[in-house]
């Protein structure tokens, strides 16, 4: 019975028993799935395992302290090499990661922060053409140049009595001197933001410069330099470049569409009546091209190649 067992498997399996080496490959073949399968199943085994060694590193980590030494007295690196359950290597964190930047100390604002002056920015409420005229003022009283160090760049308007607590003054040129950037830094550096006054202004110059605020340097003794006179002017200046502006519109063929002149970067549109298109640039631009818009500098362009093709 168990040899007619025998053959009836290998017949149902299709089975050559003249050929003895199929025989064999089939044998080998059943051996090696089932290795395989023996071998998945480890794998699987070893992946849960260094799965769940993964998860539990955050937990041992926390109460590691931020700088930890070893017996040598070295730092311990913040990573290490570790091999996990199942062979596998792998780099883990054993320390946390390092405060950098913002992290390490919240952020000053408002009357904290080192640069807090009064809280309304640009847009505290004031006249803009009045406080340029202003500044273009005090400029041409101090002829361009610090009243400390007699340096030409880099220069800025300071009010002698605050902004914020002498109102009828904020555009008085005679309450107007011109510092260099460095020395307009140290001196609110000591005196702060706010609350300034003239007097605290002469004793900065005489306990650090050795210098006097007189009357003669910083008084009203030039009608012709006020505020209110330095803005006509401005404005009239501002009047002939927009008329010579017009003017070289014109004289290009060209139509100012939208857009005036209020200084070189005023945005302007312009339309080619030659070519029958509109470009927008600003007026430093506009003047500083040879034809003014891109249609007509093409234009000039093909000419130029053209008549060099006369020449060839």
């Amino acid at each position: 019975m168990l040899i007619a067992h025998i053959v009836l498997k290998f017949m149902t399996n299709n089975y050559d028993f003249s050929d003895p080496l199929r025989a064999t490959s089939h044998t080998m073949t059943q051996a090696d799935d089932k290795n395989n399968q023996s071998s998945n199943k480890r794998n699987q085994s070893s992946d849960e395992n260094t799965q769940n060694s993964v998860e539990n590193l955050p937990n041992s980590v926390e109460n590691i302290p931020n700088s930890v030494e070893n017996s040598t007295g070295k730092s311990q690196s913040a990573r290490k090499y570790i091999t996990l359950p199942g062979g596998k290597r792998k780099w883990v964190r054993v320390l946390p990661r390092k405060k950098r930047g913002k992290d390490k100390k919240p952020r000053k604002r408002g009357e904290e922060h080192g640069n807090w002056k009064h809280g309304f920015g640009k847009s505290r409420p004031y006249d803009t053409e009045k406080y340029a005229a202003w500044k273009e003022a005090v400029l041409r009283r101090g002829k361009y140049c610090c009243l400390v160090t007699n340096q030409t760049t880099n220069l800025t308007c300071h009010h002698l009595n605050s902004w914020d607590w002498c109102e009828e003054q904020r555009y008085d040129s005679a309450n107007g001197v011109v510092l260099s950037e460095e020395i307009h830094k140290k001196f609110h550096s000591i005196y702060g933001h706010g609350e300034n006054t003239r007097e605290q202004f002469e004793h900065f110059l005489l306990t650090h410069y050795n210098l006097t605020l007189s009357n003669e340097q910083y008084g009203d003794h030039e009608p012709s330099l006020t505020t209110e006179y330095v803005q006509k002017d401005l404005e009239i200046k501002t009047t002939k470049k927009k008329n010579a502006l017009i003017d070289l519109i014109t004289s290009r063929n060209h139509e100012l569409r939208s857009g005036t002149y209020v200084n070189a970067k005023s945005v302007i549109l312009v339309y080619c009546k030659k070519h029958d298109c509109f470009h927008e640039t600003t007026v430093t631009n506009y003047k500083k091209s040879k034809t003014g818009m891109p249609c007509c500098g093409k234009e000039r362009q093909s000419q130029a190649t053209a008549y060099n093709n006369t020449l060839r």
